[in-house]
């Protein structure tokens, strides 16, 4: 005698409630944009020192609500500004510190943050705007 039951183990069996739920969520486009404008606003310190982190917090605190993609990307962002300020901050007192002997360190150290915050921006803009979230190389958890 044959039982007409599905069964769990081959294709089509087994049942429906027993799939996994999907984890992605769908891309919200407003969301995506903003996110992605943060992580480039962000270039505006090369204009104008701290501007694009003031633009960037301002951004952050009207339009990321907790846990949406906004909020993620504005945190993600702030962090890797707050974060290099502390490098380069750290790096000038070397140099003061040392009477200009680590100034090649400095020069290095802004060199650096310039490549990497050009880089890291448009590479988190586009990841913003495909929904996934970006984490900055070197950035520490301060927000």
């Amino acid at each position: 005698m044959s039982d007409n039951s599905p069964n769990p183990e081959q294709p089509g069996g087994g049942n429906q409630n027993d799939a996994p739920e999907s984890t992605t969520t769908p891309v919200n486009k407003d969301d995506a944009s903003v996110a992605a404008l943060i992580h480039v606003v962000g270039l505006l310190n090369f204009f104008s020192g701290f501007l694009g982190t003031i633009v960037q917090a301002i951004i952050w605190l009207a339009k990321g609500v907790s846990g949406n993609q906004v909020d993620r990307h504005g945190r993600a962002a702030l962090n890797f500004q707050v974060s290099w300020l502390i490098y380069s901050l750290v790096a000038f007192g070397l140099t003061s510190i040392t009477a200009g002997l680590a100034m090649p360190v400095l020069m290095v150290v802004t060199l650096a943050f310039a490549l990497v915050q050009l880089i890291c921006a448009f590479k988190g803009a586009a990841t913003a705007k495909r929904g996934e979230d970006y984490k900055y190389p070197l950035s520490m958890k301060l927000f």
